[in-house]
Order: C-alpha cells, then sequence, then structure tokens
C-alpha cells in the first residue's frame, strides 16, 4: 500500500479544571494531499489516556491514506468518573463536527482543507476501555443516524461487553487485535470476539503474541497518565515493539481500505491474511480461524 506524508495538529479548548467541557480536543492526523472520499477514522483512548498518547500510531494509520480523529473523552479530574455513556455523547459531538460544513473551526473540512471530501461514513478504531464507550454510543444510535458507522477496529477491548445483548447499532465488519499477554479481565479480547460471534457479527481476530495491552500507546517515559505501563505486561523488546505497531498500523489501513471498497468478506480476510504473511515470526501475529458461521441475524 503507497504511503502519504503526512501532518499531525491538535486542537485543544481549555476548560477549568473543576469543570466537564463540552467541546471535547481532538488530535488530527491526515496525509499532507487528502484525497477525494478519503476515509476518515474515529480513535477512541483507553483508560486514563489521551489522544496525544498515541501520536505513532495515529500518524502511522494516517500514511496509509486515512484521516485519523482521536477525541478526549474526559478531563484529567472527571476521567474517573465520567460515565461512558457521556464519553459516547463526547463523541458523538466530534463525528458531527467532522462531517459538518461550517467553516472556519467548526469543522473538520474547515479546519484542515474546505476542498476536500470525504464519504459519509466513518470507521471507529477503539482502545482498551474506549471500546465500552463505543459500545454505548452504538447502543444509542438509531438506523436513522448519519453519518454510519462503516466499520469498527477494536484494540485489545475491554468493558461493556454485555451491551452486545441489547443490539446496539454496529456493522458488521469489525476487527480485534488482541493481545494473549492478559490485562485485567483475562483474555477480555477473546471474550469480545466470542460474543460478537455469538451475537451474529463475524469479526476477524488477529492475535498478538508478544504485543501487550499499553504498547499501543507511544513509546516514552511514564507519566500519570500512563502510570499502566508498569502495571500491565508490555513487550520489552524495544524493536519488536515498534515494528509489531507500524504492521498492526498497516493492517488497520489495509482493513478500512478493503471495507470503502466494498469487498465481500472473503476478500477482506484475504487481504488481511496475505498481509499477515509478510510479517516476521518473531513478531508473533496470526489471523484467528472464525466458527462456523452462526444463523442470521
Amino acid at each position: 500500500m503507497e504511503e502519504a506524508d503526512v501532518r499531525l495538529i491538535e486542537i485543544r479548548r481549555r476548560w477549568p479544571w473543576f469543570t466537564y467541557h463540552r467541546q471535547p480536543s481532538v488530535v488530527v492526523a491526515y496525509p499532507e494531499s487528502p484525497r477525494d472520499d478519503c476515509p476518515v477514522a474515529l480513535f477512541m483512548h483507553g483508560f486514563v489516556q489521551m489522544p496525544t498518547g498515541y501520536k505513532t500510531m495515529l500518524r502511522s494509520i494516517a500514511r496509509k491514506g486515512i484521516m485519523v480523529v482521536a477525541v478526549h473523552l474526559y478531563t484529567t479530574l472527571r476521567g474517573l468518573t465520567l460515565s461512558v455513556k457521556k464519553e459516547a455523547g463526547r463523541a458523538e459531538e466530534v463525528i458531527d463536527w467532522i462531517f459538518s460544513t461550517e467553516s472556519g473551526g467548526n469543522s473538520l473540512r474547515g479546519t484542515i482543507d474546505e476542498n476536500f471530501s470525504f464519504p459519509n461514513s466513518l470507521t471507529v478504531i477503539a482502545h482498551s476501555r474506549g471500546a465500552a464507550a463505543l459500545m454505548n454510543m452504538a447502543l444509542q444510535r438509531t438506523n436513522t443516524n448519519e453519518p454510519t458507522i462503516r466499520a469498527v477496529v477494536l484494540l485489545d477491548p475491554i468493558g461493556s461487553i454485555d451491551v452486545l445483548d441489547r443490539n446496539p447499532k454496529l456493522p458488521q465488519d469489525i476487527v480485534i487485535f488482541g493481545c494473549m499477554r492478559g490485562i485485567a479481565e483475562k483474555e477480555a479480547s477473546e471474550v469480545y470476539w466470542q460474543k460478537l460471534v455469538s451475537a451474529g457479527y463475524r469479526p476477524l481476530f488477529v492475535e498478538l503474541d508478544h504485543f501487550g495491552h499499553v504498547d499501543f500507546l507511544d513509546d516514552g517515559k511514564v507519566n500519570g497518565r500512563s502510570i499502566l505501563r508498569w502495571s500491565v505486561p508490555r513487550d520489552r523488546d524495544d524493536r519488536r515493539r515498534t515494528d509489531s505497531r507500524d504492521k498492526i498500523s498497516e493492517l488497520i489501513g489495509i482493513y478500512i481500505a478493503a471495507v470503502y471498497r466494498e469487498e465481500s468478506a472473503v476478500e477482506i480476510n484475504t487481504a488481511v491474511q496475505t498481509a499477515l504473511t509478510t510479517v516476521e515470526n518473531d513478531l508473533g501475529m496470526r489471523l484467528r480461524r472464525v466458527p462456523p458461521s452462526p444463523a442470521p441475524r
């Protein structure tokens, strides 16, 4: 897949430390020369994290020709108490901003380049507890919601898995990147996968043997928001961790591109599998075989 030069901007909206801010801050990574119908992805961060902690991955995904908008779901002070329902609402506010036709900073187009266009749909990428906010956002949506969620990418998801019993408005195109090194909920990603399959979806599942739950975050010194790096298993091999993060970003780009080309589930599966065959054995990535098709939903 051809790579593009990318830009990354932070749009910060300051707020009093004791209040819940109504306009979430965002980090936007995008191709320097975005083409018409450029796929758009909304990125939802993990527990006690923030969009600025994922800049490496955001840039890598954007190099595949994807416009990536990472939303700040909560503030430092209120992050531990803010409900996933409110986080889902903040994500919807950012979706409205992305697809707004207003000029200036009131829309993504006005902020980046008013001359480019993109489809009236988006992919949602969610890491860790960001998946809980995504599930609640999907639960609140109706068949008339625009733009539509075209595809979902889950990065070692955790939380709100019970929402799947309540018929959320999720697309059929779902891929999970699951770390096999453990997290608060043992094998949480595999549980998500099995639950999605039993609910009638056909998700792809990419197993990550060495990659840890916090390895999706940028490398660097530990700070207050990334203290989980000390308590959650991660890959101690710097080169392998970097190579794995780059390959995951490439796979996400391949997956989103295939979805937007409206390829069949078999073709998408083949595209991901073909990309995985180029991975060095020491990265320990493989596509899990999907169980037999369940009854139609």
